[in-house]
């Protein structure tokens, strides 16, 4: 499986993540991971990424990666498990088939243009970003799973000219309902406020990550990347 992903992506990129995120990796040692959207551009690098570490540090770790077609693109290796599902339609059952996990990294739902490319139906997509994220946080706190990482997006301050060449933390602009693929964007920022509301509650600890620019080898330059 490593020879797959040094295959797939550029072996001298697979290193620098290693060299880069070393300390942290480490300090993750014999963790369990659950990553939803374990397909996508972020999803397909991330599981590969981990899975050269465990190579190269030893690390003992393990990613069970969630996707609706993990055929498409999940690593084959003996440290990744991967499971079929909506991210919306996870419950009880889902629970017990993931089991402990030590943190999740939520990235479920396409990002591609003009509502996405798996969920191109406006209404979809919104329903992938917001109740997939609340099914998620409930197992993330039904598995005793404190940390979650989830997966926003740059989308939320808008496309407008209202919205400041440089977006900082607390930019207050937002995506409007009339501006093309406007859903996206309104979705992750409601997607953002459910993540703060179950951290406030003491569910779940969650950290959001508003992703805004990528460049770099599986990214389609044809569609939408906020």
């Amino acid at each position: 499986p490593r020879d797959v992903v040094r295959r797939d992506l550029p072996p001298r990129d697979l290193d620098a993540i290693v060299a880069l995120a070393e300390p942290d990796l480490l300090r993750s040692r014999d963790a369990r991971f659950l990553v939803p959207g374990a397909t996508g551009f972020i999803g397909y690098w991330l599981p590969r990424s981990l899975v050269e570490a465990n190579h190269q540090l030893g690390l003992g770790l393990h990613i069970v990666a969630l996707a609706r077609r993990p055929e498409l693109g999940v690593i084959d290796a003996n440290c990744v498990t991967p499971i079929a599902a909506d991210v919306r339609d996870l419950d009880a059952g889902s629970i017990a088939s993931v089991g402990h996990v030590d943190a999740v990294i939520h990235l479920a739902c396409s990002s591609s243009a003009p509502a996405g490319g798996a969920d191109r139906d406006a209404r979809r997509l919104s329903s992938t970003i917001i109740d997939g994220t609340r099914a998620v946080l409930r197992l993330a706190a039904a598995s005793g799973c404190l940390r979650t990482l989830v997966a926003s997006s740059g989308a939320v301050h808008g496309r407008g000219s209202e919205r400041p060449r440089r977006v900082t933390e607390d930019c207050p602009s937002a995506a409007l309902p009339g501006e093309p693929g406007a859903a996206y964007g309104l979705a992750k920022r409601l997607m953002d406020g459910e993540a703060g509301a179950d951290t406030d509650a003491g569910e779940v600890d969650v950290t959001v990550a508003r992703m805004l620019a990528f460049g770099g080898p599986l990214l389609h330059l044809d569609i939408h990347n906020a």
